[in-house]
């Protein structure tokens, strides 16, 4: 994700440099462009962490990106370095692609400790930590 708000963060700073943007010609709308960087923070993060997934099943990050939301290459850049160049509809963009994640991050907490509770009444406490799917305590 830190690699994701690098290059947003890098391409927002190419784009400001130079003074104002034409709005494109088939102009995404924000939540659009929110779900496609969204889209693109989850896979970046998967292939941070779980590229044989993606490898497995297949899957071309890039391309998927296009297919999903009936983009290309040049539709994409152009959008984004608009809205880049225009910082409070970017800070809204990415305000709403981390209020996102962080959602999305919230359940698979729940989820986990949901997991462990149910692991610790199964089989006892400390389950976790005796399959080795949590961090000993040193």
């Amino acid at each position: 994700m830190k690699k994701a708000a690098a290059l947003l963060l890098g391409l927002f700073c190419m784009a400001s440099c130079g003074g104002g943007t034409e709005e494109p010609e088939r102009l995404l709308s924000e939540d659009k462009m929110a779900d496609i960087l969204y889209d693109i923070t989850v896979l970046q993060a998967m292939r941070a962490h779980q590229p044989k997934y993606l490898l497995d099943n297949n899957v071309n990050t890039t391309e998927y990106i296009y297919q999903k939301y009936d983009i290309d290459s040049a539709t994409f850049a152009q959008n984004n370095t608009y809205y880049a160049s225009d910082l409070e509809k970017y800070e809204r963009i990415h305000k709403k692609v981390t209020d996102r994640v962080n959602k999305e991050k919230a359940v698979f907490e729940d989820k986990k400790d949901t997991l462990k509770t149910e692991l610790n009444k199964q089989l006892g406490p400390n389950a976790m930590k005796k399959m080795g799917l949590e961090k000993r305590e040193e």
